[in-house]
């Protein structure tokens, strides 16, 4: 016996994304979910991009991007939701804090294994609709995944810290709130489109159709986060919550993540052929 427990199975994975409670501990406690979760989340690129831009125009953003961008969004997160809001209320003594950062690994796993979720963008509208449709819908799957993400991350701080849902969902929306404004007031292209509209230059429906939602996000942000601060002050929850597992040895299982790159890898290779050819 090597002293490592069973690995992640696609059925785990699967439990997991729908939010069951065993999957979530198993999960929460395994080695191996953060790079099962690093190599899921790479496949999102191929989700992403397969056939809406040319891979070798910028090989490592098309590749890395998602992985890059995630690691700073979920750090975030955790730093927010875990690190503040369930660490401000777990049980400990003046000379003693609960640890924060040897978690950060755990969290990452559960964040990174909620990629699949993100494959609802490779269903290809564009091919069935005209682009302003084609946009619309794809801001409602970009819709579709945030909540799910945001609720599954709620259930998942619920199940392992022992704390009420509804105050972890709190957690959880108000770190994604600080996320879409820092994004927005980062965000050059954003920028660039709106400083363009409000310069009475003509931006193409498309992009005003996104700046609109973007807008409209921002708006519920810009108020959800004071919101998100009240209800936290009056639903109280003296805690104490519970501090994330340690994690246990366990072996990376291949098969999914294989399973799942060849899949993708098949579905890119004809589209990026016909994107080289345009």
């Amino acid at each position: 016996m090597n002293g490592r427990i069973g690995s992640l199975s696609a059925g785990t994975i699967a439990q997991f994304l729908l939010g069951n409670e065993s999957a979530i501990r198993a999960v929460a406690s395994s080695s191996a979910a953060i790079w099962t979760g690093i190599a899921l989340t790479m496949l999102t690129a191929f989700a992403r991009s397969y056939d809406q831009t040319f891979i070798l125009a910028n090989p490592l953003l098309w590749l890395f991007g998602p992985l890059a961008f995630s690691l700073v969004s979920g750090t975030f997160l955790f730093r927010l939701t875990y690190g503040i809001g369930a660490r401000g209320t777990m049980a400990h003594t003046p000379d003693s804090r609960p640890a924060l950062w040897k978690h950060w690994r755990g969290f990452m796993g559960a964040f990174w294994l909620t990629a699949p979720i993100a494959w609802l963008y490779a269903l290809p509208v564009e091919r069935f609709f005209d682009s302003l449709t084609s946009t619309k819908i794809n801001i409602g799957l970009l819709a579709v995944v945030a909540l799910w993400r945001v609720l599954l991350m709620a259930r998942v701080l619920q199940v392992v810290c022992q704390a009420p849902f509804r105050r972890t969902l709190l957690w959880v929306l108000g770190a994604s709130f600080a996320e879409v404004l820092l994004v927005g007031f980062f965000g050059g292209a954003f920028g660039k489109s709106l400083m363009a509209s409000m310069g009475g230059m003509r931006n193409s429906p498309e992009e005003d159709l996104l700046l609109n939602a973007f807008g409209f996000v921002a708006t519920v942000s810009f108020w959800g986060i004071p919101v998100v601060v009240l209800l936290l002050a009056v639903w109280r929850w003296p805690g104490p919550a519970s501090e994330w597992p340690g994690l246990h040895p366990a072996a990376i299982n291949w098969k999914p993540i294989v399973a799942a790159a060849v899949f993708w890898i098949g579905i890119t290779i004809p589209a990026q052929l016909e994107l080289r050819h345009n």
